[in-house]
């Protein structure tokens, strides 16, 4: 419960009425700068799209943080070609300050797709009017064979 109450809380903090009115693009163009961001290695770009609260799941690890996050993207951008992950976007559901995006997310190195990811994100717009995910819940596409 304490949990919910904060998330409510940090949502709240955040002032629509401030930003131009939300639009699908926005999410979509956000989605891209991450994964141009990715591609290149960018970290602060790549860590820009989580808030500072993000819990990342993804299935049968535990949740991450965004510390954790940032040190996975460095641990990957060490190893040199990172690839580059495309999405898909299924749906998108917005109510002022927040937004449900559902999306497959393929990664692919040297040409070929290397994993394919179902995901569902709670993005909440900022004062600055910039879209952060929340919270990611992450899963693979098929089932393990």
């Amino acid at each position: 419960m304490a949990a919910f109450l904060a998330m409510a809380a940090m949502l709240a903090a955040a002032d629509p009425a401030a930003c131009a009115p939300a639009t699908e693009a926005e999410l979509v163009k956000t989605f891209d700068d991450w994964s141009r961001a990715y591609a290149g290695h960018d970290l602060k770009a790549t860590m820009g799209i989580f808030d500072h609260n993000v819990v990342m799941q993804f299935q049968g690890a535990p949740d991450a943080n965004r510390t954790e996050l940032q040190k996975s993207y460095e641990a990957e951008f060490a190893k040199g070609d990172a690839g580059r992950w495309s999405m898909k976007i299924e749906a998108v559901l917005m109510s002022g300050a927040v937004a449900d995006v559902f999306s497959t997310w393929t990664l692919e190195r040297a040409g070929k797709a290397e994993q394919t990811n179902r995901s569902v994100d709670v993005l909440k717009r900022g004062a600055d009017c910039q879209w952060r995910i929340v919270r990611s819940l992450n899963y693979p596409a098929a089932a393990p064979k």
